[in-house]
């Protein structure tokens, strides 16, 4: 299925299909929110900060229809990478740039940085191929670190397991339940959301309890923690 996929995108960037749009399907795009930035400072990853992305959309290229997850700012290089690989294009957005010398956990460097991630990922959403692009919903719309997403492609994360992470509102680590700032009031997903999103999703057999990966499972560049995030793809 991987390689179908691969094959389209293939022909789609060959075709020059790759156009800039403010609707898809005759709808207009939503806007992904990049909300409430938090430093954490941890024994494993150090200290680093992490983004809310928020999303509430009945667009049908989205897999939920309310989804909030975090990223790190290193992790919008990683995307805009894989995204170059699977389109087969360098006519995407560029990420904001890293800054070697900068105060990085400074309040005033941390609000630039969240403006300008949003304004990336917008502008990334609007090239027509990206929104295609399964990499860039799971991403925005998941909590699978960046390792996982690539073992998914590489064929060593299972199916089931991806439909037990669009059931559980997109999460694999943490709590499942979903509460999704949007303004101009914080929306809280109730269980008729969760049904509703539930109609959209792949059915599986049961939720995985466990997940390994053929390599050290260790994150190196990810982001992963127990706080409440949402739900994912169509």
């Amino acid at each position: 299925m991987v390689d179908i996929i691969d094959s389209m995108f293939w022909w789609c960037s060959t075709l020059g299909i790759g156009q800039i749009r403010e609707k898809s399907f005759g709808k207009p795009l939503p806007k992904i929110n990049v909300l409430q930035p938090m430093t954490h400072d941890t024994l494993d990853n150090g200290k680093f900060t992490s983004y809310k992305l928020s999303l509430v959309t009945d667009h049908p290229s989205f897999h939920l229809s309310a989804s909030s997850v975090r990223r790190r700012f290193s992790e919008m290089h990683w995307l805009y990478r894989q995204l170059r690989v699977n389109l087969k294009t360098r006519s995407l957005p560029k990420p904001p740039r890293k800054t070697i010398f900068a105060p990085r956990f400074d309040t005033e460097f941390i609000n630039q940085r969240q403006v300008a991630i949003e304004k990336y990922l917008n502008e990334m959403m609007k090239v027509d191929t990206v929104l295609s692009d399964f990499t860039f919903h799971l991403f925005v719309q998941t909590d699978l670190t960046t390792r996982e997403i690539e073992s998914y492609f590489q064929g060593t994360l299972s199916e089931d397991l991806l439909a037990s992470v669009w059931q559980r509102n997109g999460h694999l680590h943490g709590d499942e339940r979903i509460s999704v700032p949007y303004e101009p009031q914080e929306i809280v997903m109730n269980e008729e959301d969760r049904f509703l999103n539930s109609l959209r999703t792949v059915s599986s057999s049961s939720l995985v309890d466990s997940f390994s990966l053929n390599s050290d499972p260790k994150p190196t560049d990810d982001y992963s923690e127990n706080t409440p995030r949402p739900k994912g793809l169509s």
